[in-house]
């Protein structure tokens, strides 16, 4: 969580997507963007995560979906 944490707020792709980000002004967010995103929960069970990312996006009650970094609202 902490290395997501570290590249989001760089500006880049995290790698097991557990960053939710929230624009400014609005009530709902999305997951930030994921680097190779079709490998995102294979990632997540070898690092130990018990969920995969769109169960994780549903705690937060978000629909996961692909998001690229030059679709982030600035």
């Amino acid at each position: 969580m902490m290395e997501d944490r570290y590249l989001m707020n760089q500006g880049k792709e995290q790698i097991y997507g557990t960053q939710i980000y929230i624009p400014k002004g609005e009530s709902k967010g999305f997951v930030y963007p994921i680097q190779d995103p079709e490998n995102v929960n294979k990632r997540r069970k070898e690092a130990g995560y018990k969920e995969t990312v769109e169960e994780y996006a549903k705690r937060f009650n978000i629909t996961y979906s692909v998001v690229k970094l030059n679709e982030v609202p600035k």
